[in-house]
């Protein structure tokens, strides 16, 4: 074998090393964006569920809302509930079109930067919805019995 053989199969040899290794981290990085695809699936959907939970909502709440319009406190309690829900939905929405909106093809910065909003649009989410259920519970009570035929206002104030 001579010299020159020599440099141009280590040349070819360095090549297909360099070769493997891009595919090797490519594969590394695919790896590790299904990860995070796979952890975020969980959120997706407990926020479609928390937008089904708002719709069933809002049709209770419509429904008994526009029947009791002429009692004060049952008009207060169904329109409050319709505002829960519709705020409910709304952020839930916003939360899965942020997770549909992340491009695993971008740079993994552009992706973290990304994760990193929406944990915050998240939070925000849940004490907007889960802190003010605290409160909000009183009035789905009032709807959910006032459906029920009962006015649990009047009978436990």
């Amino acid at each position: 074998m001579e010299l020159d053989e020599m440099k141009s199969t280590w040349k070819k040899m360095d090549q297909l090393l360099q070769t493997q290794n891009t595919l090797l981290k490519k594969s590394e990085i695919e790896r590790q964006l299904g990860t995070v695809q796979r952890g975020l699936r969980p959120l997706y959907w407990g926020q479609v569920c928390q937008m089904l939970f708002g719709i069933v909502l809002v049709i209770m709440a419509v429904s008994y809302w526009t029947e009791n319009r002429e009692i004060w406190y049952r008009l207060v309690s169904g329109v409050i509930v319709h505002a829960y829900a519709v705020v409910t939905i709304i952020l839930a929405g916003i939360t899965v079109f942020k997770i549909s909106k992340i491009d695993y093809s971008s740079p993994v910065t552009t992706i973290q930067k990304q994760l990193l909003q929406l944990r915050s649009f998240y939070l925000i989410n849940g004490m907007l919805t889960g802190l003010t259920w605290w409160v909000i519970w009183i009035p789905v009570m009032l709807v959910i019995f006032g459906l029920l035929g009962q006015d649990l206002y009047v009978n436990a104030p």
